[in-house]
């Protein structure tokens, strides 16, 4: 039946282009396509591409926690092609363990597979009915996220930066982040600590790993990392490994309190303050005419 299908055809017409478009940089390399005939269901569609050499993620980390440098370093060279999607309006939207190759099993050569969930700005009016459906969850679930969940169309950067973060938890822990809250609120690298490594919890650069971690898993999208760059510069204080001076504690604790402040529930209770300041003024304003 997917062979007959227009929305499987036209996916497989966006993943060829979103390939194309990427030239080989990060992705794998189109050597021969007719997906541009999608729209012809006399025409049986196919794709050549290159044969990249090396493990998946998943298969690399097999269950341990790596070393927080090869999980840094992994992370720049996968952020490094998502950086490029996205100056091409090209959103993967499935960043998952199975979806990444190490090419040749180095570290630093993140390959970036299955854009058959992407989706590009460049999009025409004419395509617009073989996109997701309303009632289809995208995404996956290694890591769902609040903005992919049945009956929503947001389609944003910030989503993909997102799964780069959870894909950094889960080469830390050897656990998949599979969403941003529990049953008690909390994030993923709040629920258990122990399934960090004790080199990475007394590694100097665990708080500020932390707070990568939450601005990384905030619910409310307004609140993650604007883009790719904007997670880069993070992981870059912690890449290379960094000699914390004197102060660093305190600035450590000070930096731990400003995310407090600037927390999502920070928010919404200082969004409630002058509702509750004039509730209580009109209570007292009463209270005291019937004295």
């Amino acid at each position: 039946e997917h062979l007959v299908s227009t929305e499987r055809r036209f996916r497989m017409q966006q993943e060829a282009n979103a390939l194309l478009a990427l030239d080989g940089h990060g992705v794998p390399r189109v050597l021969e396509t007719n997906a541009n005939e999608w729209n012809d269901k006399s025409q049986s569609l196919y794709i050549v591409m290159e044969w990249v050499e090396g493990p998946s993620l998943s298969q690399h980390v097999g269950g341990r926690a790596l070393p927080l440098d090869d999980a840094l370093t992994i992370s720049r060279s996968l952020l490094d092609t998502v950086s490029r999607c996205h100056a091409l309006d090209i959103y993967h939207r499935d960043l998952k363990p199975d979806n990444v190759i190490l090419r040749n099993a180095a570290i630093d050569s993140a390959v970036l597979v299955d854009f058959g969930m992407s989706w590009t700005d460049q999009d025409d009016d004419a395509t617009r009915e073989y996109r997701t459906q309303a009632g289809q969850e995208i995404g996956n679930r290694f890591l769902r996220l609040p903005e992919h969940v049945p009956g929503r169309h947001l389609h944003d950067r910030r989503s993909d930066i997102t799964m780069v973060v959870g894909l950094l938890f889960y080469m830390l822990t050897g656990e998949a982040p599979r969403a941003l809250r529990d049953v008690r609120g909390a994030m993923p690298h709040e629920v258990n600590a122990q399934r960090f490594a004790p080199q990475t919890t007394q590694d100097p650069r665990w708080p500020r790993l932390r707070r990568v971690f939450n601005v990384g898993f905030q619910e409310n999208i307004d609140l993650r990392f604007l883009s790719s760059e904007d997670l880069l510069k993070r992981l870059d204080d912690l890449y290379p490994s960094q000699r914390l001076d004197p102060d660093a504690e305190l600035r450590e604790e000070l930096n731990r309190i400003n995310d407090l402040l600037n927390s999502e529930r920070a928010r919404q209770l200082i969004s409630m303050r002058s509702v509750l300041s004039e509730a209580s003024g009109k209570y007292l304003a009463s209270h005291h005419r019937q004295l």
